[in-house]
């Protein structure tokens, strides 16, 4: 109970924080949506660019003087919050929605990308200047990855004295709700009809693929990520099940094995899955430039809208590159929309928003864009083989082409959404002829584009489009795109039937640490290293990715030497140094590693752990071990039955 309550007051302490800045920046922007999505990330990327210069460390000194001020704020300025009610439901709806959701699965495992999304946070909680060490690879720097996002994620929790695991979830709860507003904020601008909005801000916010309500008719139980991995994932000769899912597959000539893997994971999905991870990202700065657009056009005279618009396109570099050609096609496309309608932008704005965001970036830039290199990524043509198959991406995308198509049909009626309709079309048209060449290849040539690119124009067309579609006064062009986007809705059922019938065993441990407390001796072992100064922890990952270490490190404060060498590789473009550190690990767990002593010491690691995964290597590994590090390291003990061991070897104080 007492860790309910301290919970609660925390969150509290956030949200009246964020509430006291959106309205002390309400002069400024002269829309509160606008405030409550965009003034969090101003003082951001401010901050962002001071700390490549100057590290400011901890910063828990500053939420009681924030506190107080918005505490004022808020009191002085009670009218311009009720006025702006709509505004604040929305906030605390998607708040509430994505904190249920990381209460009742709260768990930072190795069983998506949530342990990635951690060890980034945790990068950048020291406070130090950046870019900071990468805790996964030390001493090398962190500069191979987006980091705006885990950035803000972690001055949220210096600034409030969290731990990583609970900055975590309630980073993620911000930026959902943050989101929600500015997806909210333009539907209720776009669409003026009462109360029809909130029809495609649920689709935003709850909405599934075209496939999501028919499931059922291709595989008996399907699984919720199925919709969102319908192409080459479930939709194969070896899942389906029904007479229709053979008939698809066969019909679309899908192969058994080495099927074209291309996903589509909406933002529904990513709230449900919980994964900080870019996307999450991109979804946001893809709403804030639609409430930019739906300001600017509704409330005429304004200039922040554009330079926030303008922003986020140097923004994406930082936070989500890969969606970078999609989010300046959008705002290319406002841009030739005013000129055509000759009304041009305020192109004083619009410099100051595209220059001054350039310039704050330009510190990250500096680093990551010489290390975007090694990804050797390019725009490539789709080759033959390789296109979607018709039906399938059909049954993926029936809403969008039916919203569209309403839209291009009518198009007289409003300019406005023919031009964000023909961009949507042309972006839908231009992911199925180009795609980003990365490092994979066969049946995932295409897996990061579609991935990335598809719930990007799949959203931003059932917002905007269907917002402007249901503001029509043709009765069939309204009625019809209610259904087309009441469709993917549905997929909220599926989201509710994993919130009631799926077991939370863990619910409410908000350190994200309740797979490794389950067990008494590891816990042991997390509260042990909790307690020692900041070091380096050498914990054997069992795999290249998507393995249980380095959590235990990770959520224990610390710093490993080696976090999953697979992720490590690809970031850093297969350096040749993270396979000879992954080599040397696996030697030194087999105990057959020369000199193991010294190269401990030569890379300054303080603790080793031997863990109960550790089980299954060569018998006499532990004893080798022991042999050979003893006089520099000293074992402590925390289990043992027989001959297996589980404990942490802990250098010696010179």
């Amino acid at each position: 109970m007492l860790m309910l309550i301290a919970v609660g007051l925390t969150a509290l302490l956030v949200l009246v924080n964020l509430t006291g800045l959106s309205l002390a920046t309400l002069r400024l922007t002269r829309n509160y949506a606008l405030s409550r999505a965009a003034a969090p990330l101003l003082v951001v990327v401010a901050l962002f660019f001071l700390e490549h210069f100057v590290g400011l460390g901890r910063l828990a000194w500053v939420w009681p003087l924030t506190t107080a001020a918005s505490v004022w704020v808020i009191y002085s300025r009670l009218e311009e919050l009720r006025t702006n009610w709509v505004t604040e439901a929305l906030f605390s709806t998607g708040f509430c929605y994505a904190f249920l959701w990381r209460f009742c699965r709260p768990d930072l495992d190795a069983s998506s990308e949530k342990l990635t999304d951690l060890g980034f946070i945790a990068n950048y909680l020291g406070g130090s200047k950046l870019p900071p060490i990468d805790r996964w690879l030390p001493p090398f720097p962190f500069d191979v990855y987006y980091g705006l996002q885990y950035y803000a994620a972690a001055l949220l929790g210096r600034i409030f004295a969290l731990d990583a695991g609970f900055t975590y979830h309630l980073a993620f709860s911000v930026i959902v709700a943050m989101t929600v507003v500015a997806a909210g904020g333009a539907a209720r601008l776009l669409c003026t009809r009462r109360h029809w909005w909130l029809l495609p801000t649920a689709a935003f916010l709850l909405g599934g693929t075209g496939m999501s309500p028919w499931m059922a008719f291709v595989r008996d139980r399907p699984l919720i990520s199925d919709s969102m991995r319908f192409i080459g994932d479930a939709a194969i000769p070896g899942k389906v099940t029904t007479a229709f899912g053979k008939w698809l597959v066969a019909v679309s000539h899908v192969p058994a094995h080495n099927a074209l893997q291309l996903p589509a994971e909406t933002f529904g999905y990513l709230v449900y899955l919980g994964d900080l991870h870019p996307p999450v990202a991109g979804f946001y700065l893809l709403a804030l430039a639609l409430l930019c657009i739906a300001v600017a056009e509704r409330t005429p005279d304004q200039r922040f809208p554009p330079a926030i618009l303008m922003a986020s396109v140097p923004l994406t570099v930082a936070a989500d590159a890969w969606n970078l050609p999609l989010q300046a096609a959008l705002v290319a496309a406002w841009v030739l929309y005013r000129l055509h309608e000759r009304r041009p932008p305020e192109w004083g704005a619009c410099a100051a928003g595209l220059g001054g965001a350039s310039v704050l970036i330009l510190p990250f830039l500096q680093g990551f864009g010489m290390r975007s290199l090694d990804y050797g990524t390019a725009l490539q043509l789709v080759a033959a083989g390789e296109h979607t198959p018709p039906l399938m991406g059909l049954l993926i995308f029936y809403p969008l082409l039916a919203v569209l198509a309403l839209c291009l049909l009518r198009w007289r009626s409003d300019r406005l959404a023919l031009w964000l309709a023909g961009v949507c079309l042309l972006l839908l048209v231009f992911s199925e002829v180009f795609f980003v060449d990365d490092i994979y290849s066969g049946p995932f040539q295409r897996f990061n584009t579609t991935l990335k690119w598809w719930p990007w124009i799949y959203s931003a067309g059932l917002l905007a489009v269907g917002s402007l579609n249901l503001a029509s006064e043709s009765v069939p062009r309204r009625r019809w795109t209610m259904l087309a986007v009441y469709l993917p809705v549905l997929f909220a059922a599926d989201l509710t039937m994993q919130l009631v019938a799926v077991p939370n065993p863990h619910a409410g441990r908000m350190s994200g640490d309740a797979w490794i407390t389950a067990d008494a001796v590891e816990r042991a072992i997390l509260e042990h290293l909790r307690s020692q100064p900041p070091g380096i922890v050498l914990q054997r990952p069992a795999q290249g990715a998507f393995t249980a270490s380095p959590g235990l490190t990770m959520l224990a404060g610390q710093t490993a030497f080696l976090g999953w060498p697979g992720h490590e590789k690809l970031w850093r473009g297969s350096r040749v140094d993270v396979g000879i550190r992954e080599e040397q690990v696996a030697r030194f767990y087999r105990g057959d590693l020369d000199g193991a002593a010294d190269w401990l010491v030569q890379n300054r690691i303080d603790h080793v752990l031997w863990l109960k995964g550790e089980d299954g290597m060569p018998p006499g590994s532990f004893d080798r071990i022991q042999a050979q590090i003893g006089a520099a390291y000293y074992w402590r003990e925390f289990h043992r039955e027989g001959e297996k061991h589980v404990g942490i070897w802990s250098r010696r104080i010179p």
